[in-house]
């Protein structure tokens, strides 16, 4: 079993990109993640390149490491940046991530950056936001839909660096499948698009790649002049 995959990052209307991304793959295991630092927060790319960096360092020692230890590490460590740069004593990041070891799936996140994943050629569920708006979404008082453009859809109360500390939402770990594909990505990306416009463009892509430049025609067409930093990977399990 193996993965293919592709991955793309774009600053939008911002003045500079806080989203970071990294994977790591072979023949046996990979590991995918995808950090938003959130905006209008000073220097909060420098809390999501932190989170890159630590998930990289724990995933060359030890690729079964706990994934919600990992978060809350990644959180010990934006609290220690923020000490050491009073500049960036509020930087936080949200943060998903995906991890295949041989044919199992796990998958952690914290905030409203979000995995998509599909099989049998259907959409098969994604991450909830830890946001108001999800809130909102669970007690039937707004729709999906109406999530995308809620005002309150970046009010986050589970992200890393923040004041209280996170709690990393772990998934079941669940058997990967041949055929499968998953999508991570930030705010930036998911808010344009419905699962059923990503299920038509990977039904119709020969890859990964081409599954993320058919969504990125869609964004493009849609986003405004002052859109957030938007950032993705596509992965298909072969």
């Amino acid at each position: 079993m193996r993965t293919q995959t592709y991955h793309y990052t774009c600053i939008g209307g911002r003045n500079y990109n806080q989203d970071s991304l990294w994977y790591d793959e072979n023949k046996e295991n990979g590991l995918w993640i995808v950090a938003d630092g959130l905006g209008g927060h000073h220097h909060s790319e420098m809390a999501s390149s932190l989170i890159i960096r630590t998930v990289e360092e724990a995933w060359k020692q030890n690729p079964k490491m706990d994934l919600g230890v990992l978060l809350l590490q990644c959180h010990a460590r934006i609290l220690q940046l923020q000490k050491e740069h009073p500049e960036a004593e509020d930087a936080a990041s949200t943060v998903v991530l995906v991890r295949r070891l041989q044919d199992e799936i796990s998958v952690v996140h914290a905030g409203d950056s979000r995995l998509f994943y599909f099989r049998d050629n259907m959409f098969l569920f994604r991450t909830k936001d830890h946001s108001i708006a999800q809130m909102n979404v669970t007690l039937g008082e707004i729709t999906e839909k109406e999530q995308r453009t809620s005002p309150d859809r970046n009010k986050l109360y589970n992200v890393l660096g923040g004041e209280k500390e996170p709690k990393p939402e772990v998934r079941e770990p669940f058997t990967a499948q041949s055929g499968d594909a998953f999508l991570l990505c930030t705010d930036g990306f998911w808010e344009y698009l419905s699962e059923t416009e990503m299920l038509v463009d990977l039904l119709k892509a020969p890859s990964a790649k081409a599954w993320a430049e058919s969504m990125l025609v869609r964004i493009k067409k849609r986003q405004k002049e002052e859109n957030d930093n938007y950032s993705l990977i596509c992965g298909m399990i072969l």
